[in-house]
This record gives structure tokens, sequence and C-alpha cells, in this order.
């Protein structure tokens, strides 16, 4: 249950603390590490402080500085990959290769000896 819950404590953190401390990337993956960066810049983004407190508004630099990190962690998920095979490892059958190419006469080809 906890584990659950753990989001709502992490969102919790992020507006109750004081936002100027939110300069360092490690700091912020490590304690709000339930959240995606584009989640924290959100909650940054639409917080308004509570006229009750004397709650200082998020400082732009912090802003900036989170906008980059969700950035760059987007840039870095897109960032293509190569993937290499040996071919000489891999077996399948002529029907294997006949749904794959969509070649009826594949179906003829026999599967090499292993």
């Amino acid at each position: 249950v906890l584990a659950k819950l753990e989001p709502c404590r992490q969102v919790a953190t992020l507006l109750t603390i004081d936002k100027s401390a939110l300069g360092d990337a490690k700091l912020v993956r490590q304690q709000f590490s339930s959240l995606n960066l584009k989640q924290v810049h959100q909650l940054l983004h639409t917080y308004q402080p509570d006229d009750t407190i004397s709650a200082a508004p998020v400082p732009k630099k912090v802003l900036t500085f989170v906008k980059k990190l969700q950035l760059a962690a987007e840039k870095e998920r897109r960032r293509p990959f190569e993937l290499f095979l040996d071919a000489r490892h891999i077996e399948f059958s002529a029907d294997d290769v006949s749904r794959v190419l969509r070649v009826s006469d594949v179906r003829a080809a026999t599967p090499p000896d292993g």
C-alpha cells in the first residue's frame, strides 16, 4: 500500500519544499523518482503559493532547469539504437519467412540443417 502512495508523497514534498533547492539534477531524480520530469515540470509550472503562508513562487531558473532536464530525458528516450544479430544463430522455418516476407514461393524453401 505504501508503494502505491509514494507518488502522492513525492508530489506533496515537491509542493512544500523550498523550490530554489531544485537546481541539482541528481537531487531531482532521487527525491522524485516516482514522478517523471514532465510531471515535475508541470507541477512546478502550475504551482501557486498560498496567501496564508509565506511561500515564494517557483524561481524561473528552477523552471528552466527542470524543463531542460525533461527535454534531455525525452531526447535520450528517442535516441535511435542499433541491434546487431548474428543470423547464423537464428533458426526459422519456411513458414516463418513466408509470414514475414509475404511471399508464397518461400514455402518451398527448406530450413538450414542445425
